[in-house]
């Protein structure tokens, strides 16, 4: 079993990498059994204020701007649109009743055990979110407390690994089962856009701790300036990695921030921004 799990998508958004992902899918698709959208593919239910503003603040608007950018994405993968199986989100709603492979959630049955893929928002991760920040932390503590997502729709077992979207960090925790493709919307300097996840038990080298990988395939182009003082243009492909930080070749100090350096805050950084967590932004916020 070779499947390929992307999350978060955000049709309809103006920061959304939805192109790029469709050109992933199709890259992918050959290889693979199966891709799974994790949810919040579109962006038609509670969207966000900028996208929201993009539209003039019309919902008729937006629900056919949505349906527009949707039928044209099938379009780019409609080679491989029947490998593809879509679960919703908290933004997803009537738009994708249109096509056949639309569930809740997903299970997959590998030979290390059950692997449990939904969108995260059905559980408590966005109360373990709010406290904890949308790291890995909060799916660590979704996993220690399963007892408390009866409600869930289904049943998790504390030795499922289990895959989410919904928190736009992109995790691998491969002691607590826990794991996240991060998301495609926002710029690509933050380190938690453009990954996606590869579940595959038929590798050789595969084990219970590696069978589940976390890989980003973008080119990223970097503009920045560090303590040093030197400017730096470097174009990098990050293929095959667990996790990429962009470092200065002369002073090495990191490029893409991990966590918001807002006022000593520590919180994990999320994909729709570079610099500052959600805490931090007044004035443009990404709500749940």
């Amino acid at each position: 079993m070779r499947v390929g799990i992307l999350g978060d998508l955000h049709i309809g958004a103006p920061q959304s990498k939805w192109r790029d992902a469709a050109t992933l899918l199709r890259q992918l698709a050959p290889e693979l059994d199966a891709l799974i959208l994790c949810g919040d593919t579109t962006e038609e239910l509670n969207p966000y204020p900028e996208t929201f503003s993009y539209m003039g603040r019309d919902r008729y608007a937006l629900q056919a701007h949505i349906k527009q950018i949707l039928e044209y994405f099938i379009k780019q993968i409609s080679k491989v649109v029947n490998k593809v199986l879509f679960l919703r989100g908290n933004h997803d709603d009537r738009l994708l009743n249109h096509y056949p492979l639309v569930e809740d959630y997903a299970v997959l049955q590998s030979r290390f055990g059950r692997v449990v893929i939904l969108h995260g928002h059905q559980t408590n991760l966005s109360k373990y979110g709010l406290k904890y920040g949308w790291g890995v932390q909060a799916g660590r503590e979704l996993k220690a407390h399963l007892e408390l997502e009866h409600y869930c729709g289904i049943k998790l077992a504390p030795t499922d690994y289990l895959i989410l979207g919904h928190c736009h960090v992109a995790y691998s925790d491969t002691h607590a089962k826990v794991y996240s493709p991060g998301c495609w919307v926002g710029n690509y300097r933050n380190r938690n856009t453009g990954w996606y996840l590869l579940v595959d038990d038929e590798a050789p080298t595969a084990s219970p701790r590696t069978f589940i990988r976390l890989i980003r395939r973008i080119g990223l182009t970097a503009h920045t300036t560090c303590d040093c003082k030197q400017p730096h243009q470097r174009k990098k492909t990050h293929s095959n990695t667990r996790e990429v930080t962009e470092a200065c070749p002369i002073c090495g100090t990191v490029l893409t921030p991990t966590h918001c350096g807002k006022a000593g805050c520590t919180r994990p950084l999320r994909g729709e921004d570079t610099f500052s967590c959600k805490r931090h932004r007044p004035q443009f916020r990404f709500w749940e």
